[in-house]
């Protein structure tokens, strides 16, 4: 960071942050994990077809994250605007993590309870 252009490197661009110091593939290697969470998070909303408000608060977290992932490398690579949307699970703060954390729970607790729907 010689030229000092980035504002926030540790929290709003932090996904910039990641591709300087690891480069394409470390960046690659962020989405993908990005990717996965957000696939297990569409497992959990298919596992969840008997339990309606279930799969309702699971598409709403994992639309959530999606959305959040979407804008902070979306402004980071320049397409849209800077809102100071963190970057879920690795933004500097405190808050977000806990909420984060928070939501992920709530995703594991509602697999957790369709699987006690299903096998009794």
């Amino acid at each position: 960071m010689r030229g000092g252009f980035i504002p926030e490197k540790q929290t709003d661009f932090i996904y910039t942050t990641i591709g300087e110091e690891l480069g394409f593939f470390g960046g690659l290697f962020v989405l993908m994990l990005y990717l996965l969470l957000l696939w297990r998070g569409r497992a959990i909303i298919i596992a969840a077809y008997e339990d309606e408000p279930g799969k309702l608060i699971a598409t709403g977290i994992v639309t959530m994250l999606a959305f959040h992932i979407i804008v902070n490398v979306g402004m980071n690579i320049g397409i849209m605007p800077v809102t100071g949307v963190p970057l879920p699970l690795i933004s500097a703060g405190g808050s977000n993590l806990i909420f984060i954390f928070f939501a992920i729970g709530i995703l594991q607790s509602i697999i957790k309870n369709c699987r006690d729907l299903i096998f009794g």
